[in-house]
């Protein structure tokens, strides 16, 4: 098993649910800081596609405009 965590990742969620202030600070965030949805499923493209003989616990990735 592979823990992932993303940090501000670009994606839909911020466009559904919640208080609209949230949301709306949510969906700036995201615009600044976060990274292509890509980025993320390639990384965990990357960790499946390892030999049985490699095990990849945790992968903790966030953009650089966000470190």
């Amino acid at each position: 098993m592979t823990l992932v965590s993303p940090g501000y990742t670009h994606s839909e969620l911020t466009e559904h649910g919640g208080d609209p202030q949230i949301q709306s600070a949510a969906r700036a965030a995201s615009e600044e800081l976060g990274m292509p949805a890509a980025a993320v499923a390639d990384a965990i493209a990357s960790a499946i596609a390892q030999p049985d003989t490699v095990d990849i616990n945790e992968i903790i990735m966030r953009s650089t405009a966000q470190a």
